[in-house]
């Protein structure tokens, strides 16, 4: 069925220098396409290589926790390519994600690369752990990624012997490893408190609703012990009771 194309346009917001971006008005129409239509309200430019500095600690810490993202690279061949994240980005010591990620190439091709449904492998990040790779990564699996950004912020690879599993798609740049040339975020939908996010950052779903004293027990045992009355142990939020409960 044929889109207004103001039903597919998200609003642009921190747009980079022109001369800056990977992002071209031609690629946003075309990668809102294949997106839901929560993710087509705004896009926002929270990482820019060169605006914000070409750094691996810059770049991860603007990653976590900022809801579904767009991530774009460009590698010193000139090639353009990147993934869509459905879910936050944490660090977990495997992957995780939805099937609705997705890998892309921008230039010379322009493809959206859906997940196959063979595995899970969807998304990936993790950072200074010795004996796990450490990068951020999409699909196939570890050392043999569709995608992956090496934590060095020089080096990546996008290995597919034809097509990796995970997304089938090919190899995104010209050689199997690559070096980094340039590379932006784009926040295309904000985090939300759902239960899925909460989890990915180690939280059971009713973490958030605890107060301090519920979160560190071993405080009030020792506030306890030196004597001290703690009021707010008596005061709690009313449980809401919703008509047809009872």
């Amino acid at each position: 069925r044929y889109r207004e194309v103001n039903e597919i346009a998200p609003v642009i917001l921190g747009l980079p220098k022109p001369s800056h971006r990977l992002l071209r008005p031609s690629d946003i129409y075309f990668l809102a396409s294949h997106l839901s239509a929560s993710c087509r309200q705004s896009w926002k430019c929270i990482y820019n290589g060169y605006r914000d500095g070409h750094s691996w600690s810059v770049f991860h810490t603007a990653l976590l926790h900022q809801g579904s993202t767009l991530i774009l690279l460009r590698d010193t061949d000139g090639y353009v390519f990147g993934g869509f994240s459905s879910r936050s980005w944490t660090y977990v010591p495997d992957f995780y994600g939805t099937n609705d990620c997705w890998l892309c190439e921008l230039r010379p091709r322009l493809r959206v690369h859906p997940a196959s449904g063979i595995n899970n492998n969807f998304q990936y990040l993790n950072h200074d752990k010795k004996q796990l790779p450490n990068g951020m990564g999409f699909g196939g699996q570890f050392d043999y990624f569709g995608l992956w950004i090496a934590s060095d912020f020089k080096n990546g690879h996008s290995k597919a012997n034809p097509f990796s599993t995970t997304y089938s798609s090919p190899r995104l740049s010209k050689h199997e490893e690559f070096q980094i040339d340039h590379v932006e975020v784009w926040q295309v939908k904000p985090p939300d408190a759902s239960n899925d996010d909460l989890c990915e950052r180690g939280l059971s779903p009713d973490h958030a609703k605890q107060s301090v004293l519920d979160k560190h027990p071993e405080l009030v045992e020792f506030l306890e012990m030196a004597g001290r009355k703690l009021h707010s142990k008596e005061i709690r939020e009313p449980a809401l009771v919703w008509e047809g409960d009872e």
